[in-house]
């Protein structure tokens, strides 16, 4: 009898100790913090970080080449947001590049996502006006978008005086996501790890009262801008289609002189690079 007593004891026991080793176990795995996402840097943002860029403007069949500078200015962070401004070399480029569009603006950073205060100039004269777009909160790109992911429309529209007659412009800006790259070569380097984003404008301007109305640029997509960015480099590659197809203008109750339509196209790739992330 004695001895059952001691083997139903030792065995209460080995159970006992069981259960708190499985219960340490369990408060061990619970314990074990959730391990946080990879933060990734497309566009590394110290004051002084440097790209160099090869820029190539086809316009109506003409082509020329320039190289470009570009440089981060300022930089100052507000809470989780890093706002930061870059200056450019090149002051007057044939059309809209997209170096062109972040220099001539404000850029801020959060999550992981870039965004763009600023303007467009659509980079033709016809003598009609200021035609700069603003660029409000702009997502140039998202580092967690998945392909083809709308990110950011917007439209809008302003008026303005050519000769006492009244010019309505109309505008939509729409961004997305690329398609995401394990490597791209970009002039002979190969890039490890780069997204892409798209950008169009949609533009419409009219002249005219209520009443009688003149089409000058029917709706249609002016501007239609990729770019791919990679991760601890920046922007390696660009690639900005500008096309503006003018109509007739001999019903306008003043004389202007005939507009050429717009079609160019802007080129840049990365040559080399200075950043700190």
């Amino acid at each position: 009898m004695k001895k059952n007593i001691l083997a139903l004891g030792l065995l209460s026991l080995f159970l006992m100790m069981s259960c708190s080793s499985d219960d340490d176990s369990n408060n061990q795995n619970n314990d074990d913090p959730t391990p946080e996402p990879e933060v990734k840097n497309y566009f590394p943002s110290a004051e002084g970080n440097t790209w160099s860029y090869e820029n190539k403007t086809t316009s109506n069949a003409n082509e020329q080449t320039a190289n470009e500078e570009v440089n981060v200015q300022e930089n100052n962070t507000e809470g989780d947001t890093e706002f930061f401004s870059l200056n450019s070399t090149l002051d007057n480029p044939l059309a809209p590049s997209v170096t062109n569009v972040l220099s001539n603006g404000e850029l801020f950073k959060t999550d992981q996502i870039l965004f763009l205060n600023g303007d467009i100039d659509l980079g033709f004269d016809a003598g009609l006006g200021d035609f700069a777009l603003d660029l409000s909160q702009v997502v140039i790109f998202d580092a967690n978008a998945n392909p083809n992911q709308l990110l950011f429309s917007d439209s809008n529209s302003f008026s303005q005086d050519f000769n006492g007659i009244n010019l309505s412009v109309d505008y939509e800006i729409v961004s997305e996501s690329g398609e995401q790259f394990d490597t791209l070569e970009v002039n002979g380097i190969v890039y490890e790890d780069v997204i892409s984003a798209r950008l169009a404008v949609n533009l419409e301007v009219t002249a005219g009262q209520s009443i009688f109305t003149v089409a000058i640029i029917e709706d249609q997509e002016v501007i239609n801008a990729t770019h791919y960015f990679a991760n601890e480099v920046g922007l390696i590659k660009s690639e900005v289609e500008v096309n503006i197809e003018f109509e007739d203008l001999s019903d306008l109750p003043v004389e202007i002189p005939e507009i050429p339509n717009t079609n160019t196209l802007v080129e840049q790739g990365l040559i080399n690079f200075d950043v700190e992330l």
